[in-house]
């Protein structure tokens, strides 16, 4: 009887070693940090206000600065990612204006001829 309770126990603490075994192996594995779309957004939304005069190229740059600042909003660069929302819809803002206005002036300069 006593050898099976020795047996018993012996499983039990092998178990518990697996397990605080596998903690820490749960503790060891690096977490995903999304400081590079923080620094992307912002590198982008920068570019974006500038390239406004060329359309699209703004246009692209604002919205994925706003898509990466969005993502990156979750890493330990928060204020970048945060500075990349906001020059992301300047750009994007000022591209869309830029957009109206011409095509407003196309087709008014269309109707004169």
């Amino acid at each position: 009887m006593e050898e099976n309770n020795n047996k018993m126990e012996n499983n039990v603490n092998a178990e518990s070693k697996e397990q605080t075994v596998s903690e820490k192996a749960n503790n060891n594995v690096p977490t995903t940090d999304r400081k590079g779309f923080a620094i992307a957004s912002l590198v982008l939304g920068i570019i974006s206000i500038p390239f406004v005069c060329w359309g699209c190229i703004g246009l692209i740059c604002g919205i994925l600065g706003l898509v990466f600042g969005i993502l990156g909003l979750k890493s330990t660069k928060k204020g970048l990612a945060i500075a990349g929302i906001v020059t992301g819809t300047i750009g994007l803002f000022i591209c869309l204006i830029m957009i109206v206005v011409g095509a407003i002036i196309g087709s008014s300069v269309s109707l004169l001829s």
